[in-house]
């Protein structure tokens, strides 16, 4: 979040503020949802399992 509000040239609250209010949800809570949507449609298109495809869109134990 650091590294994104440096980019815009904002606090950190500042521009998880700003996010949520253009996209309406806070930018982790987009980028949980990317990834979700990421997942199920690997999920629909190859054969990976969870596991393989949980490392592949940056989710680990």
């Amino acid at each position: 979040m650091a590294a994104l509000a440096s980019v815009a040239g904002m606090s950190r609250t500042s521009f998880v503020e700003r996010f949520r209010d253009v996209v309406g949800q806070t930018p982790l809570d987009y980028l949980t949802g990317w990834r979700m949507r990421l997942a199920a449609d690997c999920l629909r298109r190859t054969a990976d399992i969870v596991a393989e495809l949980g490392f592949s869109i940056a989710y680990a134990n």
